[in-house]
């Protein structure tokens, strides 16, 4: 979880004028009130891209079906991010949106992705982690659980092999021992593409903060 969205959480606290207020407001509001920021685009090679300023970091791929997302950055940022996704991959809709983990910063478009038709998927663990509430020390007032049509609707234990567009596919890992730190959070997950794209790129793999 980045700080800017610890921060969104505390100032939508503060924001509040009781403590009891807060706590009855609903979960999924509190986050999408976070202030929305500019986003960025980046290109990294032929066809794909990062987004920055919606939370996490989000990695673009364009394929002849659609749009591929690596995460989804946070509640606030999610129309105008999955409109921008749209418009640089040149995409009518997102095919497939990867939560690498369940933080709300990675998980803000399940809701409007999942309703659109898009396909998502996770690690079991993060799928589990979204169906319920969650409640953390920095997340007093908890996360979840998603709507169904938000949850990932596949997902893998260790590794699996996607297609997308016709093209070669690519690995979802969630295992791989040359990145200790993507077992921080359980259920989290990498994404490198094949062909060499990205495969050494923090970028690809580890959504971190805008």
């Amino acid at each position: 979880m980045n700080s800017i969205s610890r921060r969104g959480f505390l100032q939508a606290a503060a924001a509040t004028s009781a403590g009891a207020a807060l706590a009855a407001a609903p979960l999924q509001q509190l986050w999408a009130s976070e202030a929305k920021a500019a986003l960025a685009v980046t290109p990294l090679a032929t066809g794909l891209w990062m987004i920055s300023g919606a939370g996490g970091n989000v990695v673009l791929k364009a394929g002849t079906e659609g749009a591929l997302l690596v995460d989804g950055g946070n509640a606030a940022n999610s129309s105008a991010l999955l409109k921008l996704a749209l418009k640089t991959a040149d995409a009518k809709k997102v095919h497939t949106l990867f939560n690498t983990h369940w933080h709300p910063d990675q998980t803000g478009s399940n809701q409007r992705a999942g309703k659109q038709g898009a396909r998502i998927i996770a690690q079991e663990n993060t799928r589990l982690w979204l169906g319920r509430k969650i409640v953390t020390e920095w997340l007093p007032q908890g996360y979840g659980p998603l709507p169904k049509e938000a949850l990932p609707a596949k997902s893998f234990y260790t590794t699996d092999s996607i297609d997308f567009g016709g093209e070669c596919p690519f690995v979802v890992d969630a295992t791989n021992p040359k990145r200790p730190f993507v077992a921080r959070d359980d259920g989290h997950t990498h994404c490198p593409f094949e062909r060499g794209l990205l495969t050494d790129s923090p970028l690809a793999i580890f959504p971190g903060p805008s």
